[in-house]
């Protein structure tokens, strides 16, 4: 895909992203690769304008280079800014309490410790990234566990496919056997046209009445 197309694409997915104010941010496409620059006002609309570029189609990768920058009045600092992520943590049924511990520089927040689930570490850094004063996040957090957020479910819906076709294959088998049995005794099969299951995709075998010499 042609380069040049896919900068135009990009620059108006960033102008049609709400949440994004891409008055000062650059696009540069070299073989796929995007390269953002420039600032935003949020380490949020930083992520936001990333995910924009992502869902660009001929993306193949991202250079993330958008700088974050708060007015100067608005500038928070660190302890401050660990007092709002320990608190929004706190505040999150998801996370753990006291799983996750936070260290801040020059208002960019490290997350570390362990978690039992992928989904709580995704949660802490959505929590995170949307704080004002943060200028970046880095997750050194790990999730013991590798299952996915619903093991039973999916565990469920690989046993529960295999019993309805036996369950279907019994039913047919006594179908075909009932008209076989017929057939062998020169009776007459009297009898509606059967339909079909909800759970069988097209239309089972119909019986209609016919004598067999």
């Amino acid at each position: 895909m042609d380069d040049k197309l896919i900068r135009d694409d990009v620059l108006d997915e960033l102008d049609f992203e709400p949440s994004i104010d891409a008055t000062n941010i650059g696009v540069a496409v070299d073989d796929g690769v995007v390269t953002l620059t420039g600032h935003v006002s949020s380490y949020a609309e930083k992520t936001a304008a990333e995910c924009a570029a992502r869902r660009v189609r001929g993306v193949r990768a991202i250079a993330q280079e958008i700088e974050v920058r708060y007015p100067s009045e608005k500038t928070t600092a660190d302890e401050e800014i660990a007092k709002r992520v320990l608190t929004v943590l706190n505040w999150d049924a998801m996370i753990p309490q006291d799983a996750v511990k936070v260290t801040v520089q020059k208002a960019w927040v490290t997350l570390s410790g362990e978690l039992d689930w992928q989904y709580q570490k995704k949660a802490a850094e959505d929590a995170v990234r949307k704080l004002s004063g943060v200028t970046g996040v880095t997750t050194a957090s790990r999730s013991s566990r590798k299952q996915s957020m619903y093991p039973t479910s999916r565990r469920r819906s690989r046993t529960r496919w295999p019993d309805m076709r036996k369950s279907r294959l019994r039913r047919f088998g006594s179908m075909f056997e009932m008209a076989t049995r017929f057939h062998l005794r020169g009776r007459s099969i009297v009898g509606r046209s059967a339909r079909p299951s909800r759970m069988q995709p097209g239309p089972l075998p119909a019986f209609n009445r016919s004598t067999i010499v």
